[in-house]
């Protein structure tokens, strides 16, 4: 039986030391499969960076684990599909060579940047993300980091596909869920009747007033 594929792709951005008052940097990622945006992310980071790099592999991991997610979500509900390994993209070639580099030594040295950085490494060893270099201003995710054009915003948004695929496309991804391919959908006259049926039990008409009988003085 042909399986189906689930290929996601990601951009990662971090604006660094960019909070006047914190000097945190901000992260922004977001996730596309097939230029539908299904996830996305813009949050100040927890704790100061001291160097670009940093700032963009803290983005990096975060964006991983959010890949890894999705993918477990994907293949719980497509049973059957395949993955290939998600392009992440980043446009910070130092953070790109600590993750691809076998070397142990490297700049962090905290634990909790060691375990980031090592999160990564086994990402890729396992072939389930594949990070690539993209410019800076090719980098859609930038807008999510600081304010930026509106120049950049609409060519961020333009990459998003808007349109959502049919029902039908979905359930005939979805073998696992069978069933649910059987259910017949809900119609005006159906949602009409649960509406007056909730209405009844609250004691309002159809337009929400209340239809008890009020005590005159």
């Amino acid at each position: 039986m042909k399986q189906d594929s689930f290929d996601l792709r990601t951009f990662v951005n971090a604006d660094w030391a960019n909070c006047p008052n914190t000097r945190r940097s901000h992260t922004g990622f977001l996730v596309q499969r097939n230029a539908h945006l299904i996830s996305w992310k813009s949050t100040k980071q927890a704790t100061v960076s001291l160097s670009s790099t940093k700032a963009e592999y803290k983005a990096l991991s975060d964006a991983c684990k959010d890949v890894v997610w999705l993918q477990n979500l994907t293949c719980k509900i497509l049973v059957g599909s395949q993955h290939a390994p998600t392009t992440i993209y980043v446009d910070n070639q130092g953070a790109i060579d600590l993750a691809l580099s076998q070397i142990s030594q490297n700049g962090f040295r905290t634990k909790h940047m060691d375990l980031r950085l090592h999160f990564v490494r086994d990402l890729i060893a396992q072939k389930l993300v594949k990070i690539t270099y993209v410019s800076s201003n090719r980098n859609i995710a930038d807008f999510l980091t600081k304010p930026v054009g509106r120049v950049n915003i609409n060519r961020a948004v333009s990459t998003f596909a808007t349109s959502a695929p049919s029902i039908s496309a979905l359930c005939s991804q979805a073998p696992s869920m069978s069933a649910c391919q059987s259910v017949n959908p809900v119609t005006p006259h159906d949602a009409d009747t649960v509406m007056r049926s909730i209405c009844d039990e609250l004691g309002l008409d159809a337009q929400g007033s209340n239809s008890h009988s009020q005590g005159t003085a």
